[in-house]
């Protein structure tokens, strides 16, 4: 079993590549053992080889004369996994956001299972690089994952400043968890919570305007 803490590679293991052949990140156990995998590593884009022998845990491993340059394979491995079951699903729960001031709301959305187009993987958007793109239309929704580490206030910043709109999905509390569990945890189970909301200045204007007549 490949755990979602397995991804960030503590071992020093790697067990996802992408395969030459149709770009697809792929998981050891889905490849062909040495050089046959095809595949070359997320994070570097490096040739990999496939060690799936009888004593050690099957893995993959750069490829002897690869130039390494992938302290963030894990990370980026986590991206592409979770906008493989975005792209499949095109369908996200989106968490509620509601502004409030005493005893009046108003309300931006509520909580929703939301259909997007397709999901996306963008190396820098405005200054900032998401770690997912889900869109409707022409209009994107940043997606940031929460493992370790919160979405840092200068990324936040910067998303108001492009008039994102963005959420933080937590999976801290599934990192034991099998990766074949994690499309459901991602697009439905875990805690999310909104970032930024793109409509959420006229709705404060709005909810402003309430509470003076209120």
């Amino acid at each position: 079993m490949i755990t979602l803490d397995d991804l960030f590679c503590p071992s020093g293991e790697i067990y996802f590549a992408e395969r030459n052949s149709d770009k697809r990140t792929v998981c050891i156990s889905e490849v062909p053992s040495g050089v046959a995998c095809d595949c070359v590593c997320v994070g570097c884009r490096q040739p990999m080889v496939a060690y799936k022998g009888c004593k050690n845990r099957h893995h993959f491993q750069h490829a002897a004369n690869a130039k390494r340059e992938c302290a963030n394979v894990g990370e980026t491995t986590l991206h592409r996994v979770a906008k493989d079951y975005l792209a499949q699903a095109l369908s996200l729960t989106i968490p509620p956001k509601v502004l409030r001031e005493g005893s009046i709301e108003e309300v931006i959305t509520r909580e929703v299972a939301y259909s997007f187009d397709k999901a996306t993987l963008e190396r820098k958007l405005g200054g900032i690089v998401p770690d997912v793109l889900v869109w409707k239309k022409d209009v994107a929704l940043v997606v940031e994952f929460l493992v370790t580490h919160k979405c840092d206030e200068e990324k936040v910043l910067k998303i108001k400043t492009l008039g994102l709109s963005a959420i933080e999905i937590d999976l801290s509390p599934y990192r034991k968890h099998s990766v074949d569990e994690l499309a459901h945890v991602i697009l439905h189970e875990a805690e999310r919570d909104w970032l930024h909301h793109r409509f959420e200045v006229d709705a404060q204007a709005r909810l402003d305007d309430l509470v003076r007549a209120e």
